[in-house]
C-alpha cells in the first residue's frame, strides 16, 4: 500500500476562512513517555479519542484550586458560607471545626481565613479531580495558530503538531467554553452562588491574567463518562493538523499513514513554516487526507 502525497510539493495557501476562530486548536508535545504519545496520537487521528487531564495535575499551582477571595466579606458572610458549604459536606465534626474557626475569627481573622480556605479545600479537591478537562487555543481575530510561544512552549520547541477542531461540534457535545481570566480569587458570594453542580465550573473555568496570552478554551468531562481517561469525541470534531515548523519527515508521515485508516470525516493537512523576512511563520495547506491504492 502507498500514500499518495509528498511533504515538499504541491503546497499551495490555505484560505483565510478556512482556519478561522470557528476552530479551536490543541498543541501537541510528547511527554516522558515517548511511545505512549504515539499511541494517544494515533488514537486521536484514527478514533477520534483523546486523554483528558485531571485538574490537581496542571502546572500552574492556581489553576483549578479552590481559592476565593474575602475581601469585604463579614463575619455573618463567613457564617453563612459555612453554613452552605462546609456544615452540609462535612457533619457534626466540620460543624465543630467552623465554630472554632468563628472564635478564631474574634481574634485573628487571617488565621480563621486560612482554616476555612484548607477545610474548603480538602472537602472539594476530590469532588474536582472526578472532572477531566481538554485544553484548546483559539486564535484571535480569525487567524492561524501562529503564535510562537505557543508552539514553542506546548508543542516541543515547534517540532510536535497541532490538531484542528470545530467549536461547534464541541460546544454541542460537551461543556466547552473560553477560560475567563482575571486578577483576583472569585469572592466568597461567588462560591456560595456556585455551590452544587455549577462549583467545578467555576473553578475550573478561570485563570489569572499572566495567563490570558493562551486564548485559552476548555472542555469538561466527568471521568466515568471515558474509558482509563479516554474521551470518545464525535468523529466530525476533529477537522485537521498541522505539523510544525521544525517536525521530522517521518513524524508526518506517520500521522498521513494513520489518517489512511480514520473512522470519520476527512481531514485536512496543514505545515507551518518560517517567515523568509520576519520572526514568525506561516501556515499553508499541505495537503489532502492521502487515499489508499
Amino acid at each position: 500500500m502507498q500514500i499518495r502525497h509528498n511533504m515538499s510539493l504541491h503546497l499551495s495557501l490555505a484560505a483565510r476562512n478556512e482556519m478561522s476562530n470557528e476552530f479551536l486548536y490543541r498543541f501537541i508535545s510528547p511527554p516522558g513517555d515517548v511511545e505512549r504519545y504515539w499511541e494517544r496520537l494515533r488514537l486521536l487521528v484514527q478514533d477520534s479519542k483523546v486523554q483528558l487531564s485531571r485538574p490537581s495535575r496542571l502546572n500552574d499551582p492556581f489553576d483549578c484550586k479552590t481559592l476565593f477571595s474575602v475581601t469585604d466579606a463579614t463575619t455573618d458572610d463567613l457564617w453563612e458560607f459555612l453554613e452552605s458549604t462546609i456544615i452540609k459536606y462535612g457533619g457534626p465534626q466540620a460543624r465543630v471545626l467552623a465554630e472554632a474557626a468563628m472564635r478564631v475569627a474574634e481574634s485573628d481573622p487571617d488565621r480563621a481565613i486560612e482554616h476555612l480556605r484548607r477545610r474548603y479545600t480538602e472537602f472539594h479537591v476530590a469532588e474536582l479531580d472526578e472532572n477531566g478537562i481538554l485544553c484548546f487555543f483559539q486564535s484571535p481575530r480569525d487567524e492561524y495558530p501562529e503564535d510562537l510561544l505557543m508552539w514553542a512552549h506546548y508543542a516541543d520547541g515547534h517540532r510536535g503538531f497541532c490538531v484542528q477542531f470545530r467549536k461547534r461540534v464541541l460546544t454541542e457535545s460537551f461543556i466547552c467554553k473560553c477560560v475567563q481570566y482575571m486578577d483576583g480569587y472569585p469572592t466568597l458570594k461567588e462560591v456560595a452562588a456556585h455551590e452544587g453542580e455549577g462549583l467545578a465550573e467555576l473553578f475550573l473555568f478561570r485563570k489569572s491574567t499572566r495567563w490570558s496570552y493562551e486564548n485559552e478554551w476548555r472542555l469538561m468531562a466527568l471521568f466515568t463518562q471515558t474509558e482509563q481517561g479516554l474521551l470518545q469525541l464525535p468523529s466530525e470534531a476533529l477537522s485537521g493538523v498541522i505539523f510544525g515548523c521544525e517536525s521530522d519527515p517521518s513524524d508526518c508521515e506517520r500521522i498521513l499513514e494513520w489518517a489512511q485508516h480514520r473512522q470519520g470525516p476527512p481531514l485536512s493537512f496543514f505545515r507551518a513554516r518560517k517567515h523568509s523576512e520576519k520572526y514568525r511563520i506561516t501556515i499553508q495547506r499541505a495537503i489532502e487526507q492521502p487515499t489508499k491504492s
